[in-house]
């Protein structure tokens, strides 16, 4: 595991089965420049700095997960709170944000847990109080 900074931030869980796990060799404070191999095949890596005395690592294959940014530029103008990661920040109850009847899902909100499964149900959660909102107004008019 090729990690540009200090030290490698995974859950705790995760962490302590890295540790363990003898088949597993993080290497921080380090940049991959190039991915080397032919066609068909990936055969390594070029680092920005030497690992082991060479600047080349030989591996058989390279997955790249970089972080995110929550592209929450929608939401700003219509006056949305966001974090200082500048993620939407939300009632965990009902995905709604401070503007009523602005309701946010996934990655781009304030939620810990980063997951394509819940941003799913996330995904639902907003949309059923979004259909809520909108029965409660219809209701009042």
């Amino acid at each position: 595991m090729i990690y540009r900074g200090n030290e490698i931030h995974p859950e705790p869980i995760n962490f302590d089965r890295i540790k363990k796990n003898k088949k597993i060799e993080v290497i921080n404070k380090v940049n991959i420049k190039e991915i080397f191999g032919d066609k068909n095949m990936v055969k390594g890596v070029i680092l920005d700095k030497s690992y082991k005395s060479s600047k080349e690592l030989k591996l058989d294959g390279v997955f790249v997960a970089i972080g995110h940014v929550a592209l929450s530029g929608l939401a700003k103008p219509l006056g949305v709170k966001l974090n200082k990661e500048g993620e939407i920040i939300i009632d965990h109850k009902t995905a709604e944000t401070n503007v009523p009847g602005i309701y946010a899902a996934g990655d781009v909100t304030d939620k810990p847990f980063k997951q394509l499964i819940t941003g799913v149900a996330d995904g639902c959660t907003a949309a059923y109080s979004a259909y809520e909102h909108i029965k409660k107004e219809k209701i009042e008019d």
